[in-house]
């Protein structure tokens, strides 16, 4: 919701060991969504009132609908906000990945959303770190004044694997 009641512009995507695809909210600003036992991270995106985000468990004993509530604001004018949700090449999230934005750190949630806010609009860097993956770097990523969202996918780390197989006497 937004400061006079309902958003109804608003986007919902939700990430966890699977992606499900942007789900428009209905005339209320609702969407109800059923989901798998685990961590996901939701995220509501508004052309008007910006970018939230917040992560849900879902427990094996979880039973009935659990409401979440987001409170949106105007994005302040002049200023920018920025999702960057890191996922692997399979589209998982990477979860405590480290994500910069023109040298400020932010680490992602566990399910690999990190948000930055009160940004100016203009070009900066941005970076992406996590251990067992490549570094990824754009040099010039160019904000606009409102909410933004960008998907990195990291590629992982090439490394030698051996293989040994035995057989029940633990023989080659």
């Amino acid at each position: 919701q937004g400061e006079g009641g309902p958003v109804t512009d608003g986007m919902i995507r939700i990430a966890g060991k699977k992606t499900l695809p942007p789900t428009p909210v209905d005339s209320s600003g609702q969407r109800v969504f059923v989901v798998e036992p685990g961590k996901w991270q939701v995220v509501v995106v508004s052309p008007q009132f910006g970018i939230a985000q917040r992560e849900l468990t879902v427990s094996e004993k979880t039973r009935g609908l659990q409401e979440m509530v987001f409170d949106l604001l105007p994005v302040a004018d002049g200023k920018a906000e920025l999702l960057v949700r890191v996922v692997d090449p399979d589209g998982l999230p990477i979860g405590n990945a480290v994500v910069r934005r023109s040298g400020d750190p932010m680490n992602t949630s566990a399910g690999g959303a990190a948000l930055f806010s009160s940004l100016l609009p203009g070009p900066g860097d941005l970076t992406v770190e996590a251990p067992y993956f490549k570094p990824w770097t754009v040099g010039s990523l160019n904000l606009a004044e409102g909410p933004q969202e960008r998907v990195v996918t990291l590629d992982w780390v090439p490394s030698t694997v051996t293989v040994q197989v035995t057989d029940a006497g633990l023989r080659p």
